[in-house]
C-alpha cells in the first residue's frame, strides 16, 4: 500500500497513462466526430456518382433477373449496397418513400419523396416488389430544411442536398447513432434500430422476411454484418 502514497513512484507511473490518453484527447472531440462522418458521406456520395460505368449504357443483366424473379414470386428485394443500379429497373418498386415536390435552397426545384411509415406498412402486402436499402442509398439525402431524410430522383441532387446542411447527432453508449443519408462504421444496428424512418422499418420488415419467407436469395454479401448474420441464422432454423 505504502507506494500507492508515495511522492514519486506512483505519480510517474500515472502521468505515463495520462500523457497516452491526452493523445486520444481529439477522438473524443464530438464536433470533428460529427464533421468527419458528414465529410465521409459526402465522399462516398461523389464517388459513387462520379464512375462511369460503360456497361450501363445497356441494362444490366441483373434487371431482367428480377423482372424474371418478379414474375414467379411475391419479391422483396433488400440490399446493403449505396449505389441505386437496383432502383434503375423497370419494376414498380416500393420503398416507402411518397411523391413530394420540394424547393431547394439553390432555386431548383428537385424531385424529393418523404418516407412514409404507414404507406410503408401497409404497402408489404401490395404486389409491386418491395425494395429496402438497408444501409443507405446514394439517393438519399436530407430535405430543403435539413431536417429528416428524404429520396431524390438522382443521385446528384441527393448529393447537392447534402451541402452547406448541419445536423446535431444523438450519442447511445458513446457512439453515435444519429441517422445519415449512409449507414456506415460501427453501430449499425444501433443506428438503424435509433433512426425508424426509414431504416427502422427496413429493419423489421427484413427481419419479418427472414421468418415468414420460404425462399431466400443470397447475391454478393461478404457475411461481415453481424445484425444480418444473426436473422440469416433464424431463417436456417
Amino acid at each position: 500500500i505504502e507506494p500507492l502514497i508515495s511522492t514519486e513512484g506512483p505519480l510517474a507511473v500515472l502521468s505515463a497513462f495520462v500523457e497516452i490518453d491526452r493523445k486520444y484527447d481529439v477522438l473524443m472531440d464530438r464536433n470533428l466526430l460529427r464533421a468527419t462522418r458528414f465529410a465521409v458521406v459526402e465522399q462516398i456520395h461523389r464517388l459513387i456518382t462520379q464512375i462511369e460505368v460503360g456497361s450501363l449504357a445497356q441494362r444490366p443483366a441483373i434487371l431482367e433477373f428480377f423482372e424474371r424473379l418478379a414474375q414467379e414470386f411475391q419479391l422483396s428485394a433488400f440490399t446493403l449496397n449505396y449505389d441505386d443500379i437496383i432502383d434503375g429497373a423497370s419494376l414498380p418498386w416500393f420503398d416507402g418513400f411518397t411523391g413530394a415536390v420540394e424547393q431547394s435552397q439553390q432555386g431548383p426545384v428537385w424531385e424529393a419523396r418523404s418516407f412514409d411509415p404507414t404507406s410503408f406498412e401497409n404497402g408489404q402486402h401490395r404486389s409491386e416488389p418491395l425494395l429496402a436499402h438497408l444501409h443507405g442509398s446514394v439517393r438519399f439525402g436530407y430535405s430543403g430544411e435539413g431536417f429528416g431524410l428524404r429520396k431524390y430522383g438522382s443521385a446528384q441532387d441527393a448529393a447537392r442536398s447534402l451541402q452547406g446542411i448541419s445536423t446535431s447527432d444523438r450519442y447511445t453508449a458513446g457512439q453515435i447513432v444519429t441517422g445519415s443519408p449512409i449507414i456506415s462504421g460501427l453501430s449499425k444496428a444501433a443506428k438503424l434500430v435509433h433512426n425508424p424512418a426509414p431504416f427502422g422499418y427496413y429493419y423489421k420488415a427484413f427481419m419479418d422476411a427472414m421468418l415468414m419467407t420460404d425462399r431466400l436469395l443470397v447475391i454478393g454479401y461478404g457475411g461481415r454484418d453481424d445484425h444480418i448474420n444473426t436473422w440469416l441464422s433464424e431463417f436456417l432454423i
